[in-house]
């Protein structure tokens, strides 16, 4: 089927009650039955982070990557569970966490 073709994949291998996935990757939302659906269909959720640095006190977002991500971007935002900011600089990340 168009749009599950790495689901399809690695259906078999994730699927497990003695197990946590998590899927670092998903960036295309294009067709019926493709990665977020079927992420959420199979019982997961989606989170979507959206990365950034900080430069003179203003966070300044780091876009997507390439034409494909930035036409997914928007629809995999809006289908995600959860969605939340992240600074890509690691030395900042401690000023976001909870004590």
């Amino acid at each position: 089927t168009i749009g599950q073709i790495i689901c399809g994949l690695i259906e078999k291998s994730l699927i497990s009650d003695d197990k946590i996935n998590i899927i670092t990757d998903v960036r295309f939302c294009e067709y019926e039955c493709d990665e977020v659906n079927w992420i959420q269909s199979s019982g997961g959720i989606v989170v979507h982070i959206t990365r950034f640095f900080e430069e003179n006190g203003q966070r300044i977002y780091i876009l997507p990557d390439n034409e494909y991500e930035r036409r997914n971007d928007k629809i995999l935002k809006n289908k995600a569970n959860y969605s939340f900011s992240w600074p890509t600089d690691v030395s900042k990340q401690k000023k976001y966490l909870l004590p």
